[in-house]
């Protein structure tokens, strides 16, 4: 397990590079194809879709081949998360019975609660202005200008969760906020604004509108906590698919490449280079466990990158104002990210609740029961011994980890398994 923050930070900066290379192609598309932002924005999500689906496939396809136990287990995964944990023979962690609980005062729709639902279409469509954006800017933006602003997002995530979700602002964040901010204002060079071969106004205005939205879709995906990466993800490309193609089909711009192989090349990049980015973020976040903020920096070396492709790629010149931007908004960009991290960990830990201790030692142990009703009255029982449908998925679990939820994490310990609903808050940080 020592290795595992080393493979968490490995995977992450992999993700930031294909970031990087995601919109250096998403740049060649537009330029050079003269593309809309909506064609690339639909293909980048049609591919995203058909890579999703054959993962899940290929995790189909493993489970059909395997013993009848691991396929048993992978059939239990489709599952509420109730009736897993009665087939498994344990107790429920309080979010999936918090979630049961909201769902069944609140009501649902395909099987969500509606509060999912909203904020399943606040993140998509969040998300989908965010990259469109970013996407119109970057045909007449700096690559390298483009990403640091969008980077700068973490500062507009901070708002968003004090306005949204009540969440408070420490002194240190606001000042950080204010040297982000100060950052923007470098890169941007406003002086400069109107000159001869600057770009336009309105591009920088979009960008900044996309890291807000930006802003806004990580902070939906905090209070997704609990609901599958999937699901989410899913749900942002279908949007972002038909939202692309139903705005730009009326407008005339939903203008394909042809028969252009070279620009058909940049396109199926940007879609390749964006899922594995993804899939590198979250497998990485899968692993970092308490190091979760010390990792999370390095998803900070895609601006660099961009920064770096710009100047080999696109002939874009590097000058002493955008490497102090870049310090000004990264550094305070990562600090954010870390400070923030720290305290929510800390707001776990307090409101985590602690056993009582019993004068009964038997009874401390909420798991065992004594039987009184036996003959022997020293004898206990086990749920997890007298169900054999519990035995089984035991024996599966020890077989076959991959098949098997994560047993619930004891209320004492302040990792990420003790509050599942955070950890896949965390996982879903690579959504956009």
């Amino acid at each position: 397990m020592a290795q595992a923050p080393l493979v968490a930070s490995i995977l992450i900066a992999m993700g930031a590079m294909c970031f990087s290379f995601m919109g250096l192609f998403a740049k060649k598309a537009g330029t050079q194809g003269h593309l809309s932002c909506f064609v690339i924005l639909a293909v980048r999500s049609s591919i995203g879709l058909v890579l999703n689906w054959g993962a899940v496939f290929a995790s189909w396809f493993r489970a059909r081949r395997a013993d009848k136990k691991a396929k048993a287990m992978a059939t239990a995964a489709t599952l509420t998360p109730s009736l897993r944990l009665q087939r498994r023979g344990s107790t429920g962690s309080k979010a999936s019975v918090d979630s049961e609980a909201k769902t069944a005062e609140e009501g649902s729709i395909f099987g969500l609660p509606r509060r999912v639902i909203v904020w399943l279409a606040v993140r998509s469509f969040a998300g989908f202005g965010c990259v469109l954006l970013e996407y119109a800017a970057l045909r007449v933006l700096p690559l390298k200008v483009s990403a640091m602003i969008i980077y700068s997002s973490p500062a507009f995530i901070v708002l968003w969760a004090a306005l949204l979700l009540g969440e408070r602002i420490s002194r240190a964040v606001v000042a950080l906020q204010l040297v982000s901010f100060s950052g923007l204002v470098v890169v941007v060079r406003p002086w400069t604004l109107g000159e001869e071969g600057s770009a336009p106004v309105w591009s920088y205005i979009a960008t900044v509108i996309g890291t807000s939205l930006a802003g806004l879709a990580y902070v939906s995906l905090r209070a997704l906590a609990g609901t599958d990466y999937l699901t989410v993800m899913s749900t942002f490309l279908w949007v972002s698919l038909v939202c692309s193609v139903g705005v730009a089909v009326p407008m005339g711009a939903f203008n394909l490449p042809g028969a252009d192989l070279k620009v058909w090349g940049f396109l199926i990049a940007v879609g390749v280079f964006a899922y594995i980015a993804e899939v590198c973020v979250t497998c990485g976040y899968q692993r970092a466990g308490a190091g979760t903020g010390q990792v999370s920096v390095f998803k900070f070396l895609s601006p660099v990158c961009s920064m770096l492709w710009g100047c080999l790629f696109l002939a874009e010149e590097i000058e002493w104002t955008d490497l102090a931007g870049a310090a000004l908004i990264l550094g305070s960009s990562a600090t954010i990210v870390i400070l923030q991290t720290k305290g929510h960990k800390h707001a776990k830990g307090d409101d985590t609740p602690k056993a009582e201790a019993s004068p009964n030692p038997d009874m401390a142990n909420p798991t065992f029961e004594v039987d009184l009703e036996s003959d022997n009255p020293s004898s206990e029982t086990c749920p997890e011994c007298s169900n054999p449908e519990a035995r089984e998925y035991q024996e599966v679990e020890e077989q076959h980890p991959s098949f098997c939820l994560t047993p619930t994490a004891k209320a004492s310990t302040g990792d990420a398994r003790s509050h599942p609903e955070d950890a896949s808050a965390e996982l879903n940080v690579a959504a956009i």
